[in-house]
């Protein structure tokens, strides 16, 4: 996902790549900042660790990786390491940064990962390059942020078993196909992940919520939507505005209750974590979106847009078109 409280790093100028170059134009890399780190092998070698009964297992490769990994913080007080990952072919780091710590974050990923390089090739079979060239970067810009950020590093062991339990539900489906979505937005381009079965069913429940209406008024609204969701309905929506989002809450914790959510952005860089994975896996969850992928974060026209296809979705037929 990428919500407005963030940003990711990236390269800038002809020579971006040289060592302690800024990755963001418009941050201190080498003072406060909360950033998720992630690298790969190279060329996306599962030896790092495997994944049992959703933990990350790590194999001698992968222990030498975390070893170095918290040298960071024995070296730098002004590091602090929260949630990581070991992953089979990648990782995963959560790292807050303060002022005083003499370089960028970039050269102390570099060190960890030239010290973790140095200890796999001392063991059997670590010859040869390691990892991937350089590292993404997100920098978090509140704390909800950044708590999402630890949130889906410590699920990603989770995420890759149920990717692969249940690789149907847990795949990105382009250019998705269904009556519904073809009748709410004609000539857009669909993408999806999860269980498409849920368009089939005849009552969706259209959740649209104004940043204007009071405390009071989202509270009588959303007890009748829980009353129909009791009753069966699915409902549909953005879930962006705050009382969007206090419904979903409520929506999302009834008994066997199954939500379609539509994304006024992009699906390319929305990553499930936390209960998200368990209700794509078990047909419980729909996400949806009908903007290019290009589109980060969303917008006020974007989000109108969203809202009258989510009516749109709702009202349509399940076999409209067909």
């Amino acid at each position: 996902m990428v919500p407005p409280s963030s940003r990711r790093g990236r390269f800038i100028g002809p020579d971006a790549p040289r060592p302690g170059y800024r990755r963001w134009a418009d941050h201190d890399y080498a003072g406060w900042g909360y950033y998720l780190v992630t690298f790969s092998t190279e060329p996306r070698r599962n030896f790092l660790s495997r994944i049992e009964n959703y933990r990350a297992v790590l194999s001698p490769c992968g222990a030498a990786l975390e070893a170095a990994w918290r040298k960071m913080a024995e070296e730098c007080p002004q590091i602090s390491l929260r949630e990581w990952a070991v992953m089979p072919d990648h990782f995963h780091g959560v790292v807050a940064m303060a002022p005083g710590s003499g370089h960028p974050l970039g050269w102390w990923v570099r060190r960890a990962k030239a010290r973790a390089t140095r200890a796999i090739h001392r063991l059997p079979g670590g010859a040869g390059q390691v990892f991937e060239e350089n590292f993404h970067d997100w920098v978090s810009l509140d704390a909800e942020m950044f708590g999402i950020f630890r949130e889906y590093t410590a699920a990603n062991p989770r995420r890759w078993q149920l990717r692969r339990e249940n690789a149907h539900l847990l795949r990105t489906v382009r250019a998705a196909a269904h009556p519904r979505l073809a009748a709410a937005a004609p000539g857009r381009k669909w993408d999806a992940l999860g269980d498409l079965a849920l368009l089939d069913y005849p009552l969706l429940l259209p959740i649209v919520v104004s940043r204007r209406a009071d405390a009071g008024e989202r509270a009588r609204v959303i007890a009748g939507w829980c009353e129909r969701v009791r009753g069966g309905a699915i409902p549909v929506g953005g879930f962006v505005s705050p009382g969007e989002k206090e419904a979903l809450r409520a929506l999302a914790a009834l008994p066997r209750a199954r939500v379609i959510r539509l994304l006024p952005f992009g699906l390319k860089d929305w990553k499930p974590h936390g209960r998200q994975l368990e209700n794509l896996a078990g047909s419980r969850l729909l996400v949806l979106s009908c903007f290019p992928e290009a589109v980060e974060g969303c917008n006020w026209e974007n989000c109108h847009f969203n809202n009258a296809v989510a009516a749109a979705v709702a009202a349509a037929l399940p076999g409209a078109g067909s």
